[in-house]
């Protein structure tokens, strides 16, 4: 399911409220009451959110508070730039100096969706814009097929893993989901450092599930060509991740002690799971379980995990504090 971000700039702090009330209602009747709103008040603020992050919304103020003159209007320069970027833009103004040739021009040159001045602002056709544009965004964005890598690990000198009932169980829960067809679900086994970024750049997934074995310094341990354990660094991942930042919206790490693993890989990726100490098997794949069977009936990555808590507790198992979600914060 995708996550909706929309990107909120304003420096008004009375108009913050406004737009950011707006926007979360228009979020939660579509469904979505979880997703991000960005809030920042200044041009360089949002520009440098634009170029770091994918969005499927601008709504920006014309005239933002560090302009040193107010007539250069800076946030037509970001409505500019979010046509580049091909993401449908809202503007706002309650300044006299915006005029509708101006209005006429951003529509004729940037493509703006709608405009909205604060002098007569109406508040459920802003909502009824949000709403459109945003369901407008996912029919394009999101992908008609949910990929999901899962990536099994269980070196010869570790103890032993039952990753083959976890898959199982994913298999399941896929298999049993509203629309079965939007999943495809492709596996590795016996993961090597060299196969995770072979195995991202050959699925192209939207999510990442990693099974197997932590090390409470942090690193995640694959396997080297004899088979044993080869420990991979928290930042290592990171980096790597930050390469697939456009593609990948999930990380699953179903290890012990990924916690400092999850919090790296969060720096890049919009939801990333891992675990914040030893979990035992039995309590793995009850979070799985719980995790895959909301995320089959379509219900968010956030939900989806406070499902996979429920189900170890539900199991009466003493873990369901264990697993953590990093969001990505911009």
């Amino acid at each position: 399911m995708t996550v909706f971000k929309v990107l909120l700039v304003e420096d008004h702090p009375f108009w913050q409220k406004i737009l950011a009330d707006e926007t979360h209602s228009a979020l939660k009747s579509i469904g979505h009451p979880e997703d991000i709103i960005k809030v920042v008040k200044t041009f360089d603020q949002a520009y440098q959110a634009l170029e770091e992050s994918r969005w499927h919304l601008l709504i920006t103020d014309i005239g933002l508070g560090d302009s040193s003159v107010s007539a250069q209007k800076l946030g037509t320069f970001l409505v500019k730039r979010a046509h580049d970027l091909k993401i449908p833009a809202i503007a706002v103004s309650g300044t006299p100096l915006l005029t509708h040739q101006n209005v006429r021009d951003l529509i004729l040159k940037y493509g703006i969706s709608d405009f909205f001045s604060k002098r007569d602002f109406d508040s459920n056709q802003f909502i009824t814009k949000v709403q459109e544009l945003l369901q407008k965004a996912v029919q394009t964005k999101e992908p008609n097929t949910i990929k999901i890598l899962f990536l099994a690990s269980d070196p010869s000198d570790g103890s032993r893993l039952r990753l083959g009932q976890e898959l199982r169980d994913i298999q399941l829960r896929l298999q049993l989901a509203k629309q079965p067809e939007k999943f495809l679900l492709e596996y590795r086994w016996s993961v090597r450092v060299g196969d995770i970024s072979q195995s991202i750049l050959d699925v192209e997934p939207y999510i990442v599930h990693f099974s197997g074995h932590g090390m409470n310094t942090g690193e995640l341990c694959f396997e080297n060509e004899s088979g044993t354990v080869q420990p991979v660094k928290p930042d290592a991942l990171a980096d790597l991740f930050a390469l697939v930042e456009e593609q990948v919206n999930c990380v699953i790490l179903n290890a012990c002690y990924s916690e400092t693993q999850a919090e790296a890989i969060a720096k890049h990726i919009p939801f990333v799971i891992g675990m914040n100490q030893t979990i035992g098997d039995q309590a793995a794949i009850a979070f799985v379980v719980g995790f895959y069977k909301a995320l089959s009936a379509n219900r968010s990555i956030e939900k989806a995990y406070k499902f996979g808590c429920a189900e170890i507790k539900l199991q009466g198992i003493a873990e369901h504090l264990t697993p953590i979600i990093c969001k990505k914060h911009h």
